[in-house]
């Protein structure tokens, strides 16, 4: 196996070859075996996925999203926040459906417990479903991907070539890295998860996390986030 995704009750396995297995609870369809029971040994996952090579899996609670070496988008799982809409009015899904998100080819996506991003091959970052989005204080839903504004990640007179290259998210916060190795955090900031300072409240816009390196690789967990650094030249 060449990748191995948690959720909150289920395991999928992403091999070298990009095909999915599963595993674990399935009361909302996130091992998208077809069914609802509990699956007690990993297998092989197919409906929509089948023959696709799979190159990227995130799943924070029980809603997956997957992306395909062809910069599809496929989902299955939990849908009560509209995380799937694009595919189906259903809120459980059992089988893996190809999202129709019309963004371009998709590069990296992250599910949240109620909410999904994804970013384009041109650094351009989406978000949809339930929570922080990253829209301010006044927006807390959309049933559509709206796109927000790639100034929040660098992009400027500056840094005319910065994008988002990497996603990461826990069950209500996200994370971004950028091509010039820059962390940027959004969502429920629980336990300081955030990284931006004792006791800050939460963060409605992505935001700039001042850490004294270079990041390389971020990871987020319920109310925690880790990141692999290189020290500056």
């Amino acid at each position: 196996m060449s990748v191995v995704v948690c959720g909150q009750d289920h395991t999928l396995f992403l091999t070298a070859s990009g095909k999915v297995y599963s595993c674990g609870w399935s009361a909302d369809g996130q091992t998208g075996l077809g069914h609802y029971n509990n699956q007690f040994e990993p297998s092989l996952v197919k409906g929509d996925i089948e023959g696709e090579k799979i190159v990227q899996l995130s799943c924070a609670a029980d809603c997956v999203l997957a992306v395909s070496d062809k910069g599809d988008v496929f989902g299955w799982g939990n849908s009560e926040y509209s995380q799937l809409n694009s595919a189906t009015d259903l809120q459980q899904i059992n089988i893996p459906k190809k999202l129709n998100l019309g963004l371009g080819k998709i590069t990296q996506v992250a599910a949240g417990g109620t909410m999904c991003v994804v970013v384009n091959e041109k650094g351009s970052v989406y978000v949809w479903g339930y929570g922080i989005l990253g829209q301010g204080p006044n927006v807390s839903s959309s049933k559509i991907p709206v796109l927000l504004p790639e100034p929040l990640f660098g992009l400027n007179e500056f840094n005319p070539d910065a994008k988002v290259v990497q996603l990461a998210c826990g069950l209500s916060h996200f994370a971004a890295v950028t091509n010039k190795f820059h962390l940027y955090m959004w969502g429920r900031n629980r336990d300081d998860c955030l990284g931006l300072g004792k006791n800050h409240g939460d963060q409605f816009f992505p935001f700039k996390i001042a850490v004294p390196a270079e990041v390389l690789k971020v990871s987020c967990g319920v109310d925690h986030t880790a990141v692999l650094c290189r020290a500056f030249a």
